[in-house]
């Protein structure tokens, strides 16, 4: 409680700066000072939140972003071991990996739909390019800076090449992996939207595509708010995880 209270007084310059902006944003409108068309109400805004039509196109974009997101996670992962179990593989595919990981996904999203059709599964491929990369490049670093005593005494315990990555470097690894989900957590979100503005016919994203058409900037600014907080949200259960998932593994590391 106290360090909470510590917190609040120490952002009180930063919550005033939010509070004024938001009774702005509600008040103006309403007063006729700024058009209600282009600036809508935080009430209307809300509104449009917590609409049925709005809340049945969550579901799609939460399963897109998390599909996509596991799966960029176990493949980031699975090729990150390969690549430090075989040196050889890395030189053979992180020319391409890495070629891959510079074109920007809108590009690539409609050959996706020629390769994949229509539905959930390009959407998810997209998903899946964006949060690879960073849980790749982090999870090799980490497997990689390693106290050479840890593994000098795998070594004089006769451990395998596998065992020493499992036993070893994995758990050394799992800072620098959870640095990479902090970082892929919230694209993941907006490329499932942005996928879906682009490529779908439901979820957030082609509800941003819908606002816009029919000239309803509440729609559209409630979906921008939307992947604030599924954002936000995903981010803290990282946070969460960072705290929990190390001491799980304090004595492997030590």
């Amino acid at each position: 409680m106290q360090s909470l209270t510590k917190l609040i007084k120490s952002r009180v310059g930063l919550i005033a700066l939010i509070v004024a902006v938001l009774a702005l944003w509600e008040f103006l409108p309403k007063l006729g000072l700024v058009s209600s068309l282009f600036v809508p109400p935080l009430e209307t805004i809300a509104k449009t939140m917590v609409s049925k039509s709005v809340l049945n196109n969550l579901p799609p974009t939460l399963y897109t972003a998390i599909v996509g997101f596991l799966f960029g996670v176990i493949g980031g992962i699975g090729v990150s071991l390969l690549f430090v179990l075989i040196p050889k593989l890395e030189k053979a595919l992180s020319g391409f990996l890495y070629g891959l990981n510079s074109v920007p996904k809108a590009v690539l999203a409609p050959i996706f739909v020629v390769w994949f059709g229509f539905g959930y599964l390009p959407k998810i491929v997209c998903v899946f390019l964006v949060t690879f990369f960073p849980i790749l490049v982090n999870t090799v670093d980490g497997l990689r800076t390693i106290d050479q005593n840890l593994l000098d005494l795998a070594k004089s315990y006769r451990a395998s090449s596998l065992q020493t990555l499992i036993k070893v470097r994995f758990p050394n690894s799992l800072p620098y992996i959870l640095t990479g989900l902090k970082i892929s957590t919230p694209y993941a979100i907006l490329t499932a939207m942005l996928a879906e503005f682009l490529l779908g016919y439901q979820g957030l994203g082609y509800m941003i595509q819908l606002g816009i058409v029919i000239v309803d900037y509440s729609l559209v600014l409630g979906m921008v708010l939307w992947a604030a907080i599924l954002g936000i949200g995903v981010y803290l259960i990282v946070i969460v995880s960072e705290k929990l998932i190390p001491r799980k593994y304090k004595l492997r590391v030590e």
